[in-house]
């Protein structure tokens, strides 16, 4: 101090408020830099009232408020992630444990195929099948793309470059992105599954995007408790529609329920594409107990939509996996003791098996299966009306699952398309001719639908 005593004054009060100043800056360093982010949104939220700030919709869950998909971030980082939907991985992971893979372009006629490029995080569309001639196909495809622009723009990290190919059709081809795989055919066939196209949207009258499905299911749950839920089994649906491994799966379910006063099931009665006279609203379902589940062609995409249900999903072992169906935790409606049930023999067993390697408790599933015919489906929705406290806790917690944790809302889908690119990138080694060009922007591809401009 005594050398500041002999500056002339001036001098002491310029030190003086530099000194201050320096000391300031480092307290305003440490506020917007501490790890703690606290400090950061205390500040904006002394910077504006209550009612400037936005207000997310609230979602309850047997009177709980609990966070709403929109208050789920689309910006995570591939660590924040994986904490955050620590289970939803596994499709991606399977994959790329498989291996490296030559990646061939091609052939471009395969029915409905895109080929695409991420570069700079930017995609581009290198081609699209000729053979794509049904709207739907397009709808399918378009979808996709703009969720993979989505989980681009969204990204807060860089993501690799990469070439895929997606086939958004029941018999995809191999090494490329589908809305479900076979699990007998994991060897055989490299498909990755991605989020189905509902996620984006559904463009008919009874569905629309996921999140949208969502809001009207809150709505309709948030004054309908379990215990209050229509008491039956819910099904609608077209018979013919049926997986090669079970080809009566759809008919048998209509012959185990007719006339049962347990059940609410019937064939849809089409008019015309897409409409049907005795059609239910999708929400609407969530007002039965108990909502069988059926496999179509291959999948079906009404799977993700009924898990934002608190009902009891029924359905006989899967076989199709979408990216979320290994969510599911099944109680094996054989393992209670039914009469009725019909064994499977070894070589099925074995089989289903790869899918469902694990036998879990009443008090753990959040799903049954039954027996592939139904022929345990009566003994199994008496059972559940025996136990109630069973049915409503196999309903709460893969309600549970799906929506209070997130797995299925546009936060978890982001982060799922940008593991599936890092992952894809690391084992999808482009091999052979064809990859020369860069491909057509998506932004003017999504407006036009051409791959080029004349």
């Amino acid at each position: 101090m005594g050398g500041l005593s002999r500056r002339p004054f001036f001098l002491r009060i310029a030190f003086a408020e530099a000194l201050l100043a320096a000391v300031g800056l480092m307290v305003v360093l440490k506020y917007f830099f501490n790890t703690d982010s606290s400090a950061v949104s205390d500040l904006f939220r002394s910077r504006g009232s209550d009612e400037n700030r936005p207000r997310y919709p609230t979602l309850e869950i047997n009177g709980r408020r609990v966070k709403s998909w929109a208050e789920r971030s689309n910006f995570l980082t591939e660590k924040q992630c994986r904490k955050e939907y620590p289970l939803l991985f596994k499709p991606i992971d399977e994959a790329v444990g498989r291996g490296k893979f030559d990646f061939y372009r091609g052939p471009d006629d395969f029915t409905a195929l895109v080929t695409a490029r991420i570069k700079n995080n930017r995609l581009y569309v290198i081609s699209t099948s000729n053979t794509t001639n049904s709207h739907v196909n397009v709808m399918h495809r378009n979808a996709a793309l703009h969720q993979v622009h989505k989980a681009l723009a969204t990204s807060p990290e860089p993501l690799p470059d990469t070439l895929f190919s997606f086939t958004p059709v029941d018999y995809p081809k191999n090494n490329s992105w589908v809305y479900s795989k076979w699990y007998d055919h994991t060897v055989l066939l490299n498909h990755w599954p991605v989020p189905h196209f509902g996620h984006w949207s559904w463009p008919v009258k009874y569905v629309g995007p996921l999140i949208e499905v969502l809001s009207q299911v809150s709505e309709i749950e948030s004054t309908l408790p379990f215990e209050e839920k229509v008491d039956k089994l819910f099904w609608r649906g077209t018979p013919s529609f049926n997986p090669i491994q079970n080809q009566n799966l759809r008919g048998n379910l209509i012959g185990a329920t007719e006339g049962k006063d347990w059940a609410d099931t019937g064939q849809l009665e089409w008019t015309a594409l897409e409409k049907a006279k005795n059609i239910v609203q999708i929400p609407e379902i969530c007002r039965y107990k108990y909502i069988a589940y059926t496999e179509g062609i291959t999948y079906s995409g009404r799977l993700p939509f009924h898990m934002l249900c608190e009902s009891v999903i029924i359905t006989p072992p899967i076989n199709y996996m979408m990216h979320s169906t290994h969510l599911i935790k099944p109680l094996f409606a054989w393992t209670l003791g039914f009469q009725s049930s019909k064994k499977m023999d070894n070589w099925g067993m074995k089989r289903l098996r790869k899918a469902w390697p694990k036998d879990y408790r009443p008090d753990e599933a959040n799903a049954i299966f039954v027996s592939p015919d139904w022929s345990d489906l009566e003994e199994t929705i008496m059972w559940l009306r025996e136990n109630p406290k069973i049915a409503k806790g196999i309903a709460a917690r893969q309600k549970e699952f799906a929506v209070e944790k997130g797995y299925l809302s546009e936060g978890a889908e982001m982060c799922y398309w940008r593991e599936l690119i890092r992952g894809w990138s690391k084992v999808a080694i482009p091999t052979g001719s064809g990859w020369n060009e860069l491909g057509f922007p998506w932004e003017t591809f999504a407006l036009t639908g051409k791959t080029e401009l004349r």
